[in-house]
């Protein structure tokens, strides 16, 4: 399975609001620039205090100590920060809306688009697709996170969404619902009604369908212009030209 349910990041259709809303990538920004301020400033001023305190003569062990827990709190905040302006980003593209030239959604869109990452993503479906089939003979002890007869209902359409995913270059969108179909909370992947999940899995399919038919019209094309670029030869090795 492709790492863990991600808790705030849900799956809506394409053309619907994506929570978390288009504001939090926005607000992810900022908190992340403040917590860069505030670790900026604890630094400069546990500098002064160390060095006033050492030529002083005072032990300065405290107040390092302090500012180090200060530090340690900043650090876990610039964390969460991250992590939200990425699923920020994620969700964007998962809607459709990559357009903004915003440098997080820039990133997410190259991280999505890694071949290897694609392939990931595959693997995964096809792992979930082999265990739902034995889901209790290699889990002595826990369930799956799913229900394993959802995912041998969907068996079919999961595999095509696999096959696209390794045959065609599907565009970031499709890409980033795969991996929220996978890792969100959300998803219907884990739930144990199948409408939700067809439904998911009918856009998927069509968005990846699209990415196929593009990627054939692209080789079509090029292969076209290659061949109108070279020119025919007689038997003799001479070009043939009107």
């Amino acid at each position: 399975m492709f790492g863990k349910p991600r808790e705030h990041v849900g799956l809506p259709p394409v053309d619907a609001t994506v929570h978390p809303s288009d504001g939090a990538l926005a607000v992810a920004e900022e908190r992340l620039r403040r917590a860069g301020r505030q670790a900026a400033a604890v630094v400069a001023l546990l500098a002064g205090a160390c060095a006033a305190g050492l030529t002083a003569g005072a032990d300065v062990r405290a107040v390092a100590a302090a500012g180090g827990a200060v530090l340690v709190v900043l650090a876990i905040a610039a964390a969460l920060a991250l992590d939200d302006r990425r699923a920020g980003a994620l969700a964007l593209i998962a809607r459709g809306d990559a357009t903004p030239p915003l440098p997080a959604v820039r990133r997410e869109r190259a991280r999505l688009t890694r071949s290897s990452h694609v392939r990931a993503l595959a693997h995964s479906l096809d792992a979930m697709r082999a265990e739902a089939q034995r889901p209790y003979r290699d889990r002595p002890i826990g369930r799956p996170l799913y229900t394993p007869a959802v995912i041998v209902a969907v068996d079919a359409e999961l595999a095509r969404v696999s096959i696209a995913l390794r045959t065609s270059r599907p565009e970031p969108t499709a890409i980033a619902r795969t991996e929220l179909l996978l890792g969100s909370a959300f998803s219907p992947l884990y739930g144990t009604d199948l409408r939700p999940l067809r439904d998911e899995l009918g856009r998927l399919l069509f968005l990846l369908d699209g990415s196929a038919d593009a990627s054939v019209t692209a080789g079509s094309t090029a292969g076209r212009t290659s061949g109108a670029r070279r020119p025919s030869r007689s038997s003799g090795g001479r070009s043939t030209r009107p």
